[in-house]
């Protein structure tokens, strides 16, 4: 059985979160295809709590333009 992320209003915030943070960041993922997989850790952040642990994430895979 698959654990979801919270209901759905949890979720949708989530996806508005992360794609507000993947927007402010879009220069820098020119080419880059990202999947992103929330985990319940990070419920309740922000967009600018989410944008330096994506670039510190994607820095460290080496995405990053």
């Amino acid at each position: 059985m698959r654990k979801h992320y919270g209901k759905a209003v949890e979720r949708n915030r989530a996806k508005r979160v992360f794609r507000a943070a993947l927007h402010q960041m879009k220069e820098m993922l020119r080419g880059v295809n990202v999947i992103i997989i929330p985990r319940r850790g990070g419920k309740g952040l922000g967009t600018n709590q989410v944008v330096p642990l994506l670039k510190q994430c994607l820095a460290e895979e080496g995405l990053l333009h």
